[in-house]
């Protein structure tokens, strides 16, 4: 198939190098995917017949930085000069190859070098993923389609290369990654690779919680993040979330499909999952995350719980104001899109007012601090300086008027 698209002329440039000395050049992966679907590439892949030594060569005589960045797997790293870029762009350059045996599950214990580009397609994880294209001096694309990715582009459809289950006893993090292609593309995963998931999901434990991690982020954050449930579906959840697994398996809520209408934030669509389906966000321990991403999560349900207990209050800016109060910022404003999206609780707008005018809702925001009320006392009863300050901010809390320094004062010294 040849098509006309704007390509990174820097990858254009890769190509045309190493076809000038004689070598095989293409574009590969989800790179050519993305322009069969008339999408801009993130990313540009290059497969070539050059071994990494050669490639090196080639480039560095050519006053080009390289680095050999998996020697192991025959990758070079190219960085090409590029206007409005400080330090350039770099590009993976790697030979084509095929993968001996998989002895952990995830990796490939060694590698063969080939000159064939149809034995580096044939060892990717998916037809969507396994087509390269040629660029010719005119500009037009000339795509490699050995597996029919460009007829499972049409019908929407993401189904592995060749056998599914050697696929995925190869490397077992395929499996997530094929939800997670089917929620970034919108797309339905083939039966007998959902198949091959369905029988094979007790091998993603080989795989380590962070990669899991990051796969199910992206999951989450994709424009189809109902798409998760498919973790569940096809037994995959239930061998690092198995409670989260468990409340998802007795509660078939609609509320999943509004997810895609919260801010692209992590913290907050893991928070609306274990909000919607009333886990414990303690589980999110087992895949290892930052202990601040933890934190947040963690208070985000507890706010959306209390906003939610609370819905009738939410018009009186004293309550959002102790929302604030306790929780900060980016909590309050999490939970207050989830309130919104999921169980249409609105109160963004008095929130936004509050801000806009500036009304004290934390303790830095009082006109007074411990120094004052250290001052008053002589340096007696320090213990009490919290528990002062805090009625100091409850009082003004309520009447935003008296944050001044002299009506504070006098109210800490009545309560002293």
């Amino acid at each position: 198939m040849n098509i006309n698209f704007a390509l990174n002329p820097n990858a254009v440039k890769i190509l045309q190098i190493l076809e000038s000395q004689g070598f095989q050049a293409y574009i590969v992966g989800g790179a050519v995917r993305d322009i069969l679907m008339r999408q801009t590439p993130h990313d540009y892949d290059i497969c070539t017949d050059a071994l990494p030594p050669q490639i090196k060569d080639i480039f560095g005589s050519l006053g080009f930085k390289t680095v050999l960045v998996g020697e192991k797997y025959g990758t070079v790293q190219i960085l090409i000069p590029t206007s409005g870029r400080e330090n350039g762009e770099f590009f993976e350059v790697t030979t084509f190859r095929t993968d001996n045996e998989y002895i952990d599950g995830r990796h490939p214990e060694s590698v063969n070098f080939s000159k064939n580009i149809a034995d580096d397609l044939k060892r990717r994880d998916f037809t969507v993923n396994a087509m390269s294209c040629s660029v010719d001096s005119g500009g037009i694309i000339t795509v490699i389609d050995i597996f029919g990715g460009q007829s499972d582009i049409k019908n929407k459809v993401v189904r592995a290369v060749g056998d599914p289950c050697e696929r995925f006893s190869e490397d077992a993090l395929r499996m997530i990654r094929a939800v997670r292609f089917s929620a970034k593309l919108g797309f339905e995963i083939e039966e007998s690779t959902k198949s091959a998931i369905c029988n094979l999901a007790g091998k993603i434990s080989l795989v380590s919680k962070e990669r899991i991690s990051i796969e199910a982020e992206k999951i989450l954050l994709s424009d189809n993040p109902e798409k998760f449930l498919d973790l569940s579906d096809l037994n995959l959840l239930k061998y690092f979330m198995p409670l989260l697994d468990e409340k998802i398996k007795q509660n078939q809520s609609g509320k999943i499909n509004r997810v895609k209408f919260l801010e692209k934030d992590f913290c907050v669509r893991f928070a609306a999952l274990f909000d919607i389906y009333s886990a414990n966000a303690d589980e999110l321990k087992k895949l290892r995350m930052k202990n601040s991403d933890i934190k947040n999560i963690t208070k985000i349900v507890s706010a959306v719980s209390i906003i939610k207990i609370n819905s009738d209050f939410l018009k009186s800016k004293i309550f959002l104001k102790r929302i604030l109060r306790d929780f900060g910022k980016y909590v309050s404003d999490s939970a207050l899109n989830i309130a919104d999206i999921l169980y249409n609780i609105n109160a963004l707008g008095i929130m936004r007012e509050i801000e806009s005018n500036d009304e004290p809702y934390k303790l830095s925001d009082l006109k007074i601090n411990g120094d004052d009320i250290i001052n008053m006392t002589n340096g007696e009863n320090n213990k009490n300086i919290g528990f002062i300050l805090a009625q100091c901010l409850e009082y003004v809390i309520e009447n935003p008027d008296k944050n001044a320094r002299g009506e504070l004062l006098e109210f800490a010294e009545r309560l002293l």
